[in-house]
């Protein structure tokens, strides 16, 4: 059978013919792509090729230049330019070329400080160069005399004419002909073999490889999300750093035996623990990786010098019910599928899967897996030897680059990645976990995928112990009234709460709640009775509230501004029988007329109504404190949310929770909550109770804000500064739109040192940042689901650098997060998983919702006997214990497979000089493909192609809006959160913001012309882009060509992609 397949190839090969010589040849697939990349930006390196070779002992300089161009003189890839002719890229070889070797006597570097290594460094880093494609050889040659008798020979080639193997030829036959050998005579050249390919890609030879690799990829093509430490940059840069590491000997025999036994490789198993790594990591389970092949299976080309490497792109499905021997078997099997078919050329994949460009990133794959088996060994030559010398490389031509090196007992790693989206500290993770899945695949073969466990002992403990080391003292058994009580015993005669001219003192305010929570006792409310509380702002919407806590019940506040429907739901859904309310809102069932012509109201239907605000029912109630019925666990109050079937759903939260967060506060926070705080939450907003509690426990002044200031910024200023109030709490979406409008930003009340946000993500504008650092402003963002209240707090140092979007901070006292996967497990520092909450923050559950409640509120794995609350947040480890949130997981959103975060886009928008304040969702399209829509306020009128110019300067293409919209104000829910819903749908197809105009200048008019004959179409407008019109990259570079041949302008082709118009 193994012969017959070597036929079989060497038929396929057989037919590989000298050609004629001709003035210009074609390239192969590969180095047309590498012509491409090189030419996409000046001055790029990333596809230059060094090596270094140590040398000992006597080196004749004369007979090393001229072995060096009688090499050139045999291969002709290394007398090879290349340019453009007629819109195809060529080589052209030219019949003699001269290679002068640079040489450097560098004898004295000892005097210096630098070490060996150091020096070498810095050799190579002046030595390598950009080439230019068009002049050859496209190589040189530079020796460097260290010692009397040891030098460094440098060399750099260009990819474009050369691979790994070509190396190593060029190695082998420097040695012999310095030795004096004759070398057998090539039968043919690189150059026939380019032909001969492209000759076979047009035939029907290659149908069926063609057929396979199409058909492999007709699906969504997944785009790789790994959690990067930086945003990745608009177009994709080739920084890049190495680490290497090793396998151990035991490891390295075991996972040996597994492919033994499984009939494998170990590239077969090496290549499915990457893919099981890139898994993880991910959270996804449809994974690319690129895997070069040397492309050289005929003998006649085993010594031919070019780039023959073609990439097989290895797409496997590690689905975590798997088994790990099941997916192994799968692997190996593309593995073979993917080697039958290896003549079909990565490059004609990619052209003919017709994807769209992305600059930022390389095509169909981020990740590349390679398995070395060469090892190059100490070579001899009469007065010297040499041996290869490895220099640490400082580029990384994807995100991350895995090569292994088999060498006798043990396997050896360097993982190349890109510095401008992982740190090195990342990868050192990264590496343990990699080492890890090798270590528990190759001691159980029948494990789960989702069991496999990445994490050492130490990480565990990091993410149990030390990220969740909450634990403090407070008063956990006593309830809030008995707190608010003690309170008002040491400051009687302090104004506890003041609204527009009127105040209360805490004996006043305890007095009435006091006389009202006996009315409530005796309308029959009991222990976590729920009361319901529809009242306007007011004072005696403060008195409401302490007087249900103070008769053992359980608020249900109800907004004034809700629809009747909504109200009816609520009341009826907790079985209300209680209600605080003002007359305004009491609706007689015997009169068609609405008392007062309120709209919406309390109908008496076998319910208590209570007017509040009628003073004769206080008449003889005694104004002392009354028993406790109740304890710290009780409910203490019920907030209704947004419900997934429509209906919103109760929500239950203890007293203890809100208890735990008020001292998390005064234990942990710098705020001074004795003095003034704003009350300006709505009453149905889960903040607001934070608001009342964290004042009146304190001894502070709770300052309420009037619906106008609620709903006029101006007034709310003038209300902070005529009450000089120190503490506000306002919700993220409000101090976004204030810290967007220089106006607004320079009236913020200066009385104000703490500003706490909540509610969604906050963004922080540079508006903002600045007024912070000029102004030591604390900013402290709260984060928590309404099932919890406040979970997570964060702080702002003034003194370090604030991030435009800031982590969620860290847990509260005597509360545990946990980000695990699907089955539970702990996610390692820095890998997106979904948030678990536990511990004293965590609210009772479900009004009448049995089932939803055991569905979030589940047992604690790490904790015996514990709840643990299931946020449906994903979120991520930072390294320094605080957590970074990522949005929902039912609302991720991915444009053309990448995932987005919309909050990065707002930040870029918000930069932009006219928009006041920017929001970006993801729609649906009429052909069910996602498209992001972006909504802008701006007092002037916006021009949608300059944002969108702007945009792709600053972030990938597919980041930028398909859609923009220019509003006067964003929709705001009762919780002051912006509401996505409301915000107007697009009109019509996708508005790309593009109107024709005229060539303005020459310069215009004659690039008008060049797209024109470039691209063969006669109207093009100064606004239209290239790449919309049907241009591609061999396009761009002809269209490049000609705007230097008739403007001897010199324009990178990468500026054509930023700039496409």
């Amino acid at each position: 059978l193994s012969k017959f397949i070597e036929s079989a190839r060497e038929n396929v090969y057989s037919n590989i013919e000298k050609i004629e010589e001709k003035e210009y040849y074609e390239a192969s697939s590969a180095q047309k792509r590498l012509y491409t990349l090189h030419k996409f930006e000046d001055g790029n390196t990333a596809y230059n090729m060094p090596r270094i070779l140590e040398l000992e002992g006597k080196i004749d300089k004369e007979r090393l230049e001229n072995v060096f161009n009688r090499l050139i003189a045999r291969h002709e890839v290394l007398r090879t330019s290349f340019e453009i002719i007629d819109d195809q890229i060529v080589q052209r070889i030219h019949d003699k070329v001269e290679l002068n070797i640079e040489y450097i006597d560098n004898i004295d570097y000892k005097n210096s400080v630098c070490t060996k290594e150091e020096n070498i460094k810095i050799l190579v880093e002046e030595f390598v160069k950009p080439f230019d494609l068009s002049k050859a050889p496209l190589l040189r040659v530079c020796l460097v005399r260290l010692e009397e008798t040891k030098y460094i020979m440098m060399f750099d080639i260009h990819h474009i004419i050369s691979d790994g193997t070509t190396m190593g030829i060029a190695t082998k036959e420097l040695a012999e002909l310095y030795a004096g050998k004759e070398l057998e005579p090539l039968r043919i050249q690189y150059k026939d073999y380019a032909e001969w390919q492209q000759e076979l890609l047009r035939s029907e030879r290659i149908k069926n490889q063609k057929d396979y690799w199409i058909d492999r990829f007709s699906n969504d093509i997944p785009v790789l999300n790994m959690p990067y430490d930086y945003e990745r940059p608009a177009i994709q840069s080739f920084e890049g750093d190495s680490l290497s590491f090793i396998v151990d000997m035991e490891t390295t025999k075991k996972l040996r035996m597994l492919a033994k036994e499984t009939g494998s490789t170990i590239y077969m198993v090496l290549l499915s623990a990457y893919t099981i790594f890139l898994s993880k990591y991910s959270g996804q389970n449809d994974i690319i990786i690129g895997s070069p092949i040397s492309g050289r299976p005929h003998v006649d080309l085993e010594n031919i010098m070019g780039m023959f490497v073609n990439t097989l792109v290895m797409r496997n499905y590690p689905e975590g019910s798997k088994l790990y021997v099941d997916f192994l078997v799968e692997v190996k099997e593309n593995c073979l599928k993917a080697y039958e078919n290896q003549d079909y050329q990565f490059e004609e994949l990619v052209d003919d899967l017709k994807l769209r460009r992305d600059i930022s990133r390389n095509a169909l794959f981020d990740a590349m897996f390679v398995l070395l088996n060469i090892d190059m060994q100490e070579i001899s030559i009469e007065d010297f030897t040499l041996k290869a010398y490895i220099a640490e490389s400082k580029t990384a031509k994807f995100d991350l680059n895995l090569t292994a090196i088999e060498k006798e007992e043990n396997i050896y790693f360097t993982l190349e990645y890109s510095t401008n989206l992982f740190e090195k500290e990342a990868i050192k993770k990264m590496i343990c976990h990699f080492k890890r899945i090798l270590e528990v695949i190759s001691d159980n073969k029948i494990i789960q995928l989702s069991e496999i466990d990445m994490l050492a002992k130490d990480e565990k403990v990091k993410l149990l112990k030390e990220f969740n080391d909450t634990e403090a003292d407070y008063p956990i058994n006593k309830t809030i009234q008995e707190l608010f009580e003690e309170q008002v015993q040491k400051t009687p005669n302090n104004i506890a709460i003041t609204f527009k001219e009127e105040y209360l003192t805490y004996k006043e305010l305890n007095e009435k709640a006091n006389k009202l929570a006996r009315i409530l006792r005796n309308s029959g409310v009991n222990k976590e009775s729920i009361i319901g509380i529809m009242l306007d702002r007011s004072l005696e919407m403060i008195i409401g509230v302490m007087a249900v806590i103070k008769a053992g019940g359980a608020c249900l506040p109800i907004n004034t501004e809700y629809p009747q429907k909504r109200i009816d739901y609520m009341l009826g859904d907790s079985r209300t029988n209680v209600i605080l309310t003002e007359s305004k809102y009491i609706i007689n069932p015997n009169k068609d007329a609405v008392v007062d012509e309120i709209a919406i109201g309390i109908k008496d239907e076998d319910r208590i109504i209570i007017n509040i605000k009628d003073e004769s029912i206080y008449e003889g109630i005694s104004n002392g404190n009354l028993d406790v019925i109740n304890t710290s666990e009780d409910m203490l109050y019920v907030i209704y949310t947004s419900g997934t079937t429509g209906n919103p759903k109760g929500v239950m939260v203890g007293q203890r929770v809100l208890n735990n967060l008020i001292y998390h506060d005064y234990l942990k926070t710098n705020i001074d909550f004795s003095k003034k705080l704003l009350q300006f939450s709505n009453i149905s907003f889960d903040a607001f109770f934070h608001e009342v509690l964290v004042s009146l426990l304190k001894g502070g002044e709770l300052c309420i804000a009037g619906e106008e200031e609620r709903k006029d910024i101006v007034k709310l200023f003038n209300f902070i500064d005529k009450n000089q109030i120190a503490t506000v709490n306002l919700p993220a979406a409000l101090a976004k739109f204030i810290f967007s409008d220089k106006d607004y930003a320079d009236k913020f009340p200066k009385s104000i040192d703490h500003l706490i946000t909540t509610g969604e993500q906050l963004i922080i504008s540079d508006l903002l940042k600045e007024y912070i650092k000029e102004n030591k402003l604390y900013l402290h963002n709260h984060y928590g689901p309404s099932e919890t209240h406040v979970a997570t707090t964060y702080t702002i140092d003034i003194l370090k650098d604030i991030k435009s979007i800031p982590s969620i901070g860290k847990p509260i006292i005597n509360t545990k997060a946990y980000i695990l996967n699907e089955k539970y497990n702990l996610q390692p520092i820095g890998v997106v998983g979904e948030l678990y909450l536990s511990g004293d923050c965590l609210g009772i559950g479900y009004l009448n919702r049995p089932e939803l409640t055991t569905e979030k509120f589940i047992q604690n794995p790490y904790e015996q006997g514990k709840k643990m609350y299931k946020t449906g947040d994903l979120a991520k480890w930072m390294p320094d214990g605080a957590i970074e949130f990522l949005g929902r997981i039912d609302n991720q959103v991915k444009i053309r497979g990448f995932r987005v975060e919309l909050g990065e886009i707002e930040v870029e928008l918000m930069k932009y000089e006219d928009i006041k304040d920017a929001v970006v969702i993801d729609r649906k399209g009429s052909n069910g493909s996602n498209y992001l829509c972006a909504y802008l306020i701006s007092d002037k009128e916006l021009k949608i192609n300059n944002i969108k110019n702007y945009l792709s300067k600053e972030m990938p293409e597919y980041m930028v809006p398909s859609y923009f919209m220019q509003i006067e104000e964003m929709p705001l829910t009762t919780n002051e959160k912006v509401d996505k819903r409301a915000l107007p749908e697009p009109e019509g197809s996708i508005n790309t913001g593009v109107d024709y105009e005229v060539p303005r200048n020459k310069v215009e008019e004659k690039l008008v012309e060049i797209w024109s004959e470039v691209l063969g179409i006669k109207k093009i407008g100064i606004n239209d882009s290239f790449f919309e019109l049907g241009g591609h990259s061999l396009k761009a570079m002809t269209l490049i060509s000609k705007i230097h041949k008739e403007t001897n302008k010199e324009v990178p082709l990468k500026e054509l992609f930023k700039s496409p118009t």
